[in-house]
């Protein structure tokens, strides 16, 4: 590894910390436990650029406003295969994990689907999400832009 704090700590106190702090800014359980995870695992796939260096920022934007804490996505349509949320800025990698998760439910039944999220939140390393879909036999494909910054690539 090359970010030493991953040689320091193990992997279950950097998630109970994240946790903490996370739900400290705000967060419910469940949108704390996501962030800390995304950010450890990308760390721990090398991918330091999204990992835990980014736990600073996200905690000052939950407390600016720029990330919601709490709260679901607006659902403005659904057609089965398609659905299409309002993210209202809740934690992007929280919004991620949850439409492929939904994505591959709804793609047992169509044969696709897609969930695409407008006002998310940053996304996080997209690599992290790939093996909950991998492991049930699918393939994930992750496309994100910020027009709005122009901080992000198509």
């Amino acid at each position: 590894m090359d970010d030493p704090a991953i040689d320091r700590l193990s992997v279950e106190s950097l998630l109970d910390m994240l946790q903490r702090l996370f739900r400290a800014a705000g967060c419910d359980e469940e949108k704390a436990q996501s962030l800390a995870c995304g950010l450890v695992h990308a760390e721990t796939l090398g991918r330091t650029t999204h990992g835990l260096r980014l736990a600073p920022d996200y905690l000052e934007e939950l407390q600016n406003g720029e990330m919601t804490a709490t709260g679901e996505p607006e659902t403005r349509s659904d057609r089965g295969a398609v659905i299409v949320w309002d993210g209202r800025y809740l934690p992007g990698i929280w919004l991620v994990e949850k439409a492929v998760a939904i994505a591959a439910e709804r793609a047992a039944t169509y044969g696709i689907a897609s969930v695409a999220i407008r006002r998310s939140h940053h996304i996080g390393c997209p690599t992290v999400y790939l093996e909950k879909a991998t492991e049930r036999g699918l393939a994930v494909l992750i496309a994100t832009s910020d027009p709005g910054t122009r901080t992000v690539a198509p």
